[in-house]
């Protein structure tokens, strides 16, 4: 059997507001790197060289209380991000996840695979010719600034008392 005194029920007290006090600062640091990260990712897919229409939207969600996701939604993210056509080389995980150019599907009528690389560009439905688009990297790009913040970031967290 233990006995805890007055002083031993003092520290665990202590340590169970120090633990309240390091998961609120766990989701504070969680919350500034996923604003940092919709932030960043926004702004490279608002101003990314894209000829047709761009209809990316950048939100984050909580996964659960430490984890937050950063995502890109709309039918042009993959375009933009990877590229595409004549311009779409150049984004540092297109291998990794099947993307670059020529891989957009085999149908014709949508400027599939054999129609990427047509040196007289295509038309967008809207009527719109193009040649294709760099890769704005902009989620790659969110996530090596999100890296780089982490530790200053944490230090300004975990400093305050």
């Amino acid at each position: 059997m233990i006995r805890i005194t007055s002083n031993a029920k003092t520290v665990i007290a202590q340590l169970r507001q120090y633990k309240q006090s390091l998961n609120g600062r766990i989701r504070i640091l969680v919350e500034r790197l996923g604003s940092l990260g919709v932030n960043t990712a926004d702004i490279k897919f608002r101003t990314a060289q894209y000829d047709g229409d761009n209809d990316v939207d950048v939100s984050a969600e909580w996964i659960n209380d430490t984890t937050l996701r950063v995502i890109a939604s709309g039918e042009t993210v993959l375009f933009i991000e990877f590229g595409s056509g004549l311009g779409g080389y150049g984004h540092p995980q297109a291998k990794d996840f099947g993307y670059g150019p020529g891989t957009y599907s085999d149908d014709e009528s949508i400027g599939g695979k054999h129609h990427w690389a047509d040196p007289d560009g295509w038309y967008y439905r809207h009527g719109e010719k193009s040649h294709g688009n760099p890769p704005a990297r902009a989620m790659y790009d969110a996530g090596k600034e999100m890296r780089s913040q982490i530790v200053r970031i944490a230090k300004e967290v975990f400093s305050h008392d």
